[in-house]
């Protein structure tokens, strides 16, 4: 009687322990949706000895408690932690009931580690073969919820796009982006996958109004593949609808001014403005971008930024694209080439471009951008044409644009940056084109000027620049063009500027400049425009000009310059505009000047001129011909010419 009572006593605690695991596993269960499979654990694995029939009835009998499916269950449906507290039952029942029994203790300090190998081995390879046997070779793969760290931006009172990480923007080499390639998805196995590149978030994709849920349903709509493709694809489509401004009712197809083949063909490579390149990286496409003047409207997205193993250039010149740049286009670190002028851009400079080391062209010009030229961008040491003008930038150049070496064109013009031209810009020295024109700029032309070997044009006009010309200059041996217009210089014009043997264009007016025209200008045979006027310039015009063959334009209006008009002046057969109004020039017109065949506009009034204007100068027909030939006593008589009254103030 005492042992039955035992025997049932103890069938009694061993059933309280096994509800007490069961529970345990049922709540573990519960979290992986593997309930039954998590409560088969404890029934395969709990040994009823022979003595023990009544509980082996409870529960179907011993047959029922051997049906060795562990390792479908604990070894393969559920997590590292949730399998974990699921060994630690099931070994914790089978230790205390074989140690417990043969109450030696070395039992424990053997069995267990052995057990824990043998269980861990045996899921492992169930699992394993699992997945090789109860897979359909067709399904689609399971792919875990991975959440993403979503890419959080502020932006300031101007409009400025400032990054806090940069987190949830994986390598795509490390996400999806490689995997399943070639696999067609079904439309929440897609949304997966496209929320797991880290870009997009969840509440984009899932908004019926954003560009992001039409490209989305657009992939889901053509069975879309994985891989890189698939990125491609989303990335290009969520451009595609995120620069159609469809206020005006028109459909999104015919907003672009070109679209051809845009989301109806699955090869990228004949959408209008994608060209691929023959050469691959890592299996990789290779394109470039360019949708130059077609229509484009909205602003850029960010999942553009997935491109960034792919595209080598893009060219959204002359559109209406809006919006700041943002901070993350920095991953796209295959560009070479980004150009985006002519568009309505807002916000600031990223500094953080500067990781786009691989740069050659960055073309940023006449948009709304404000704010500071980066000191970062000292680092694009690999950029040759950087344009920036017609902007709202401000704030001094800082002297680091002189660590970019590589520069052959630099677009500063039209923005209001102030204080000096630094003179570190003397070390670009494969500088061509340098524009700093229509700026605040103040101080001298810095001396180091000169050492721009390569230049051939000069862009330094309308500034409040003061001081003389460096002499330097005349060591700018290729130069085209010299632009200081509109400016405060003085001195006098450097008799070394004749040694610039290839320059055509001198734009020198509206400054303070005094003396005479050099003679030995006399050189510059290829001189085509010369402005010098409203200076303070004297002196007269030397028969040297003659050698001034293919001049089409010479103002020298608005100085103090004398003497007779020189006969040589006739030698210039090319001249279409001579104005020399408001000096004092005196004598009879050269009647050489009649063979100035090509002359167009002739200003020649509030000067002492005197004499007649031959009918063969008439017969030039020049489109306007002005003369101090008007007033009771008119010092020039003409028949052809617009008369002025010399006795009135000039204008």
């Amino acid at each position: 009687m005492v042992d039955t009572f035992e025997t049932v006593r103890r069938n009694e605690q061993r059933r309280l322990e096994i509800e007490r695991q069961l529970a345990a596993m049922e709540e573990v269960a519960t979290m992986n949706h593997s309930l039954s499979n998590s409560m088969d654990v404890v029934w395969d694995h709990v040994q009823v000895e022979d003595d023990d029939d009544d509980m082996a009835g409870m529960y179907g009998g011993k047959n029922n408690l051997h049906r060795h499916r562990f390792a479908s269950t604990v070894g393969g449906g559920l997590s590292i932690m949730d399998r974990l507290v699921a060994w630690h039952a099931v070994i914790m029942s089978i230790l205390e009931r074989q140690c417990s029994r043969k109450k030696v203790t070395i039992c424990c300090m053997i069995l267990f580690p052995i057990l824990v190998i043998f269980f861990l081995g045996f899921s492992m390879g169930e699992h394993r073969e699992k997945e090789m046997i109860d897979v359909p070779p067709n399904a689609a793969p399971t792919i875990p919820m991975v959440p993403t760290t979503p890419t959080s931006t502020n932006t300031d009172v101007g409009g400025t796009t400032t990054e806090s990480t940069d987190k949830g923007i994986n390598n795509p080499k490390e996400t999806a982006t490689s995997k399943g390639e070639g696999k067609v998805f079904s439309p929440d196995e897609l949304r997966i996958r496209l929320l797991d590149l880290g870009v997009t978030q969840p509440e984009q994709i899932d908004n019926a109004e954003s560009p992001q849920n039409a490209a989305y349903r657009w992939m889901s709509d053509h069975a879309a593949e994985g891989g890189t493709i698939m990125t491609l694809k989303y990335a290009l489509a969520t451009l595609f609808y995120s620069t159609h401004n469809e206020t005006a009712g028109l459909k999104a197809e015919e907003l672009w001014k070109n679209s051809t083949n845009w989301l109806d063909s699955d090869d990228i490579c004949v959408w209008h403005g994608v060209k691929c390149m023959a050469a691959t990286i890592q299996d990789h496409k290779v394109f470039r971008l360019n949708l130059t003047a077609n229509g484009l409207s909205g602003s850029l997205p960010l999942e553009l930024v997935l491109l960034q193993d792919h595209i080598v250039a893009l060219d959204l010149t002359n559109n209406n694209i809006m919006g700041p740049l943002h901070p993350m286009y920095r991953k796209m670190h295959r560009l070479t080439q980004l150009m985006l002028g002519y568009n309505s851009l807002t916000g600031t400079l990223p500094p953080r471009f500067s990781e786009l080391t691989g740069l050659t062209h960055l073309y940023l010009d006449d948009n709304e951008i404000h704010g500071y030229f980066p000191k970062e961008w000292k680092a694009l040491t690999n950029l040759e044409g950087l344009g920036l003008y017609k902007n709202l930038l401000e704030g001094t150049l800082p002297k680091e644009i002189g660590d970019m070496k590589q520069l052959m064109a630099l677009y500063l013009d039209s923005n209001q940056f102030e204080g000096s031209i630094p003179s570190e810009m003397g070390s670009l020295q494969k500088l061509v084109d340098l524009r700093l024109r229509h700026n605040r700029l103040q101080g001298t032309i810095p001396f180091e000027l000169g050492n721009l070997a390569k230049l051939k044009l000069l862009y330094l006009d309308t500034n409040l620049l003061t001081g003389d010309l460096p002499f330097s200059l005349a060591q700018l041996v290729e130069l085209r063009e010299l632009h200081l217009y509109h400016n405060e210089l003085d001195g006098t014009l450097p008799d070394e500027l004749g040694m610039l043997d290839h320059l055509r264009v001198i734009y020198f007016d509206n400054n303070k400049f005094r003396g005479t025209i050099p003679v030995a200008w006399e050189s510059l045979r290829n001189l085509e425009s010369l402005y010098l006027f409203n200076n303070q310039l004297d002196g007269s015009l030397t028969p040297e000009i003659g050698g001034w063959t293919k001049m089409i334009k010479m103002r020298l209006e608005h100085n103090k310059m004398t003497g007779r008009l020189p006969s040589e002046l006739g030698q210039l057969t090319n001249l279409e505009t001579l104005y020399l109004r408001s000096n004092q020039f005196w004598g009879e017109l050269p009647t050489e000047m009649a063979k100035m065949t090509s002359l167009q506009e002739v200003d020649l009034a509030y000067n002492l001129l005197t004499g007649q204007v031959s009918q063969a100068m008439c017969d030039l027909d020049p489109v306007e011909f002005v003369v101090d030939c008007g007033g009771s006593v008119p010092p020039i008589k003409c028949d052809c010419c617009e008369c002025i009254d010399p006795s009135k103030t000039a204008p």
